[in-house]
């Protein structure tokens, strides 16, 4: 199914759905974010349905409160920062912390060069990190944001995010380096 929206620029299409509320606008102004999107949610919440249920919410909320959209951030970060708090919410419901799979160590290490002994105390690395340095670990390396960028998703201050992501690859490369015989 062709969209008549598709080559509109992102501004462009953003006006149309918050004056006229057009699905297919909608569509046009998501879909090339889609992927991405269901993907961060996937590595966030470890669990493809949990992750598919989340972007759904999140689609549907980012409909119904674009009108909130301001254009100080880019449409991308905007949309994201709902998705992790729909994530968020989630989490407090779920009362559990979650497990970011190898999205994050994939990209710090080359997984070739590791033993499975490595690999698992990579993971249990991860699973040492809190919510927020995950998240912000995961973004910056997985998807490539910006730190502002990953301020605005986070909705915490640009210094909180510089020290987040630090202090994730500080705890990460001191529990992968030790070894357990």
């Amino acid at each position: 199914m062709t969209n008549k929206y598709t080559t509109l620029p992102v501004e462009k299409l953003v006006v149309l759905v918050q004056t006229t509320g057009d699905g297919d606008a909608f569509s046009a102004l998501i879909s090339p974010m889609a992927a991405e999107l269901q993907a961060f949610l996937t590595r966030l919440t470890g669990n493809p349905t949990r992750a598919e249920d989340l972007g759904q919410n999140t689609l549907w909320k980012a409909y119904r409160k674009i009108d909130a959209f301001a254009g100080k951030s880019s449409f991308k970060t905007w949309l994201f920062s709902i998705a992790y708090h729909e994530f968020l919410q989630s989490q407090r419901k779920a009362n559990r912390l979650t497990r970011l799979i190898n999205a994050v160590s994939e990209r710090i290490h080359d997984s070739s060069e590791h033993s499975v002994n490595q690999q698992l105390d990579l993971q249990r690395a991860l699973n040492t990190l809190s919510t927020e340095e995950r998240a912000a670990l995961l973004l910056a390396e997985a998807y490539g944001f910006t730190h502002p960028e990953i301020a605005g998703t986070l909705n915490i201050p640009l210094g909180t995010v510089k020290t987040l992501i630090r202090r994730a690859k500080s705890k990460l490369a001191k529990k992968t380096t030790t070894h357990h015989h």
